[in-house]
């Protein structure tokens, strides 16, 4: 059956929440542990050159309407910060691993060349993979500099045959503290890059796979109290480079909640009350 040219159209939907708890062990050093759990939204339409709606006779078998919901990758971070002697710079690292949690798929390029149903979508790599992570913090009663930059590295294939790609990410960009009334409010600006390397699968470099990304974040921290933060970002990608055919991902939105507890005070017992009688 002859199968005229058309296109298909596809867009993806990801939303994520991501809770996670940091436990502070004294002396600058800190472990992290965060879950993400995916939702992964896909709508996809066929269209024949003259822009008139098609109907694949293979049907389903490359891309569908779906809803996808499950854990991703877990992480856990050692992190170590020091605050520079008489200056107002703060240094951490932090060295950790990626676990795997999400959902992982067979090689979706092989059931391809058979016209078998697969999956493109995953929710992990299925390895254990090293992160790293560097930030510098310059306070200064106004404006600050904030520098930032992350890396997770695969080092083998999962069992399925793929290795997922190597990740780097960095930015940097000036901070600023708002006066009064408006004090518990600090907006940032930053430039971010993003590379991504080649996927591999059973040893070769995975089709529509590397990606190198710029872009611009904008940052807003409000300390509601001194043990409550919210934070929003906007990210808007200005530079997106794809080996292949990839989605694109100009603008990303991200919302967040954090909050301290102090577990020395809620370990300190009350005194029991005196229920003699006299």
């Amino acid at each position: 059956m002859s199968i005229p040219d058309h296109l298909h159209s596809q867009g993806v939907t990801l939303l994520r929440l991501e809770p996670g708890v940091t436990i502070g062990l004294g002396k600058g050093f800190q472990l992290s542990f965060h879950l993400p759990v995916d939702i992964k939204n896909s709508r996809i339409s066929y269209l024949l050159s003259d822009g008139t709606p098609f109907d694949p006779p293979y049907g389903n078998v490359h891309h569908r309407n779906e809803t996808l919901f499950g854990l991703g990758d877990a992480r856990l971070m050692a992190r170590w910060g020091i605050t520079i002697p008489a200056t107002p710079v703060i240094l951490g690292i932090g060295l950790g691993a990626a676990l795997p949690t999400g959902k992982t798929e067979e090689n979706p390029f092989d059931a391809a060349s058979r016209e078998e149903f697969h999956q493109h979508m995953q929710f992990g790599n299925g390895t254990v993979d090293p992160l790293g992570a560097f930030h510098l913090i310059v306070r200064g009663k106004s404006v600050g500099l904030l520098a930032s930059a992350s890396t997770r590295v695969p080092v083998y294939a999962n069992e399925k045959g793929y290795r997922g790609a190597i990740q780097v990410s960095a930015a940097v960009g000036p901070t600023l503290r708002l006066p009064e009334p408006l004090r518990t409010i600090q907006l940032s600006l930053t430039g971010e890059f993003e590379w991504l390397s080649a996927e591999h699968w059973g040893g070769s470099p995975g089709e529509n796979s590397g990606l190198v990304t710029a872009g611009m974040r904008m940052g807003l921290i409000w300390n509601v109290r001194p043990s409550l933060a919210i934070q929003a970002n906007l990210l808007a990608r200005a530079y997106e480079h794809s080996t292949g055919a990839q989605f694109t991902r100009p603008v990303t939105l991200t919302l967040g909640f954090s909050g301290f507890l102090d577990l020395r005070k809620l370990g300190k017992k009350k005194p029991a009350a005196d229920t003699h009688q006299h």
